[in-house]
């Protein structure tokens, strides 16, 4: 029974407001989030139709192209609300030709509210690719004549190469090309640099100090200053002596920087004493640092025993932190069984899909399980034997580590994706991310929410049939804490999810797509 002075604390103001912070908490820590899928109109693909793709959008719309098969100077230009995600027109581009020669298509950039198309011209007389920008409204209509960015010999069977990325605040765009393969010469690559208005910032060729044929940059990225930096994943020479190499990991990383104002190439190389690093990504901060992450092995045959963590300042290339770290028993007890973690065994075919960059100077380390494994059978009648291939998109991999490499915390997102016949089209994910949560949305095999609800620690069903899946959304918040939650099913939303096909607009709409045959339709994730 209460006493006076018991009852009258009951009632006091910050007591009860202390019991209603107290009730809430509990409540919303046990909720599932409400988040809708808005679905648009249902699209029949036509016969040319082939390779979709979301190459921007504004406050209202975004945009897409679609390829035509058979054709390289003729493309479609498409636009959809955002609000209704209907579809608001199709248009047919034609490009246009110069010195009589056809344009092809080579892609389509959305930067301040415009559309920038980069084509390609192949003149057969002065054998010659011409590499060309023309400005576009949101129409699709021409807004200056076509501006020629680069020229270059070409013969067909040996041309090189061109392509076109844009700095990390998109003021500046840069047209790169591999110069053609020449055995027994370092890889040479040109290099232009262009406002959006098209005023050149600077040009210049370099030769890099490795060998044609073992080469091979991953990453081109250019900075708001102009200067440019790339990561190159390099092989070691092969000895034909050794018959290992096909099966061992044997790249060296190295991170190449060009600062264009004092005209000289510095190289930095991602390597840890003691251990093999499996893997690397980079990305640049708003003021342009390079952050670089990865994970390493005690070996090189595609397992992974920890991550790493660089932060370097990119007018200095000073490295102003850098460490790494181990995988914890507990993490590793996530992944396999308890005997196999204490024996201190690696993470398999886990490979560096995303490196999300935080405010703090942390960063988010993203990674999926994948392989291909093959079956063989035979038929009774004929004997002839038929290889299926099989596309395994296993458990994610999230990690936050802090800019000395320490890691703050890992999450493991149970997933099993085993297809065949269809290269994985259905498979892996689609990644949104708001800075204070991240979301996971995938195929999945629909009994498998109440293994996460009931039994966490079972073996999760493997997707395998378009006609039985159930989009599942995974939501991460700021701790590693995980909602999961089936979104939609393929019944109920006649459409299938294309995992592959997603965007995330500058305001935070997040688009999907679904497809059914040859008709698809697109999705909007309101949270």
């Amino acid at each position: 029974m209460l006493n006076q002075h018991t009852f009258m604390n009951f009632l006091n103001p910050s007591f009860l407001f202390f019991i209603f912070v107290l009730l809430s908490w509990g409540h919303s820590a046990n909720a599932q989030q409400e988040v809708k899928t808005i679905w648009g109109e249902e699209i029949k693909l036509g016969k040319k139709e082939r390779y979709l793709d979301v190459v921007g959008a504004d406050r209202e719309a975004f945009y897409t192209t679609k390829d035509l098969y058979g054709t390289s100077d003729v493309f479609l230009l498409e636009k959809y609300r955002l609000d209704s995600m209907s579809q608001v027109f199709s248009r047919e581009i034609s490009l246009p030709e110069i010195d009589g020669e056809v344009m092809s298509f080579e892609k389509l950039s959305f930067v301040n509210d415009q559309f920038y198309l980069f084509t390609s011209v192949y003149n057969k007389v002065s054998q010659t690719i011409g590499a060309y920008c023309i400005p576009m409204n949101k129409e699709g209509d021409w807004l200056d004549i076509p501006r020629e960015l680069d020229r270059f010999e070409s013969r067909r069977w040996n041309s090189g190469e061109f392509e076109i990325q844009w700095s990390n605040d998109s003021s500046l765009f840069m047209v790169y090309r591999k110069l053609p393969y020449q055995k027994k010469n370092n890889e040479e690559f040109n290099f232009r640099v262009y406002t959006r208005d098209f005023i050149p910032v600077w040009d210049k060729q370099l030769e890099l100090p490795y060998g044609a044929g073992t080469f091979e940059i991953t990453q081109y990225l250019l900075d708001h200053r102009g200067n440019v930096f790339l990561l190159s994943g390099s092989d070691p020479e092969k000895s034909t002596s050794d018959s290992n190499w096909k099966k061992a990991r044997k790249k060296e990383y190295v991170v190449f920087s060009y600062h264009w104002q004092e005209k000289k190439l510095r190289q930095f190389d991602v390597n840890l004493r003691e251990s093999w690093v499996m893997s690397v990504a980079c990305h640049l901060t708003p003021k342009g640092d390079l952050c670089i992450g990865g994970f390493y092995s005690k070996d090189q045959y595609f397992t992974i025993a920890g991550s790493f963590f660089i932060t370097m300042n990119g007018e200095t290339r000073e490295v102003l932190s850098s460490g790494l770290k181990a995988f914890d028993k507990d993490l590793l007890q996530q992944f396999m069984s308890d005997r196999k973690a204490e024996q201190g065994n690696e993470l398999p075919d886990f490979y560096f899909d995303h490196l999300l960059l935080r405010e703090d100077g942390s960063a988010l380390m993203v990674a999926e399980q994948y392989y291909i494994s093959e079956r063989v059978t035979s038929d009774p009648t004929t004997g002839r034997q038929v290889v299926s291939y099989y596309y395994n998109y296993l458990d994610i991999l999230v990690l936050k580590v802090q800019s000395d490499g320490q890691i703050d915390w890992a999450a493991r997102i149970p997933k099993d994706q085993s297809t065949t016949g269809d290269k994985g089209a259905y498979s892996s994910y689609a990644l949104f991310d708001t800075h204070d949560k991240v979301y996971f949305l995938f195929n999945d095999h629909p009994d498998n929410l109440e293994i996460w609800k009931n039994n966490p620690g079972d073996d999760y069903k493997s997707f395998t049939n378009n006609k039985r899946s159930v989009a599942t959304l995974v939501t991460l918040d700021g701790n590693g804490a995980q909602i999961r939650e089936a979104l939609f099913s393929q019944k109920d939303a006649e459409t299938v999810l294309r995992p592959g096909l997603y965007y995330q607009t500058a305001s935070g709409e997040c688009v999907i797509y679904g497809q059914d045959r040859k008709s698809y339709r697109f999705g909007r994730l309101e949270f």
